[in-house]
């Protein structure tokens, strides 16, 4: 009898679901389109000739010095998380291939 009882029982199942959206606006504005502006203003370091040194050192410089801020300004706002997450590891690469790549 126990047994009819439980299976004739009225069973309701309630639940929600969560919808996680992300913006990717901020980070184009804030970090790639800068790092890429900033990539192609290097460029112009292959028009100067190669015998203006302190020309070329002073681009590559000032390059280097803005892509790490604007990695250091990713790094910080970035939550903190056991690996490394997807836009440190691009300011990482265009940080590093812009200034040693040369």
């Amino acid at each position: 009898m126990e047994e009819a009882n439980r299976s004739s029982r009225n069973r309701s199942l309630a639940g929600f679901e969560l919808r996680f959206r992300r913006r990717s606006g901020s980070y184009l504005g804030q970090y790639y389109i800068p790092s890429g502006l900033i990539v192609a203003a290097s460029w112009t370091s292959f028009v100067i000739p190669p015998d203006s040194v302190p020309a070329r050192i002073t681009l590559l410089v000032t390059t280097f010095l803005v892509l790490i801020n604007v990695a250091n300004a990713a790094f910080t706002t970035s939550p903190v998380a056991s690996r490394v997450n997807p836009i440190q590891a691009s300011q990482f690469h265009i940080a590093t291939e812009t200034d040693c790549g040369k």
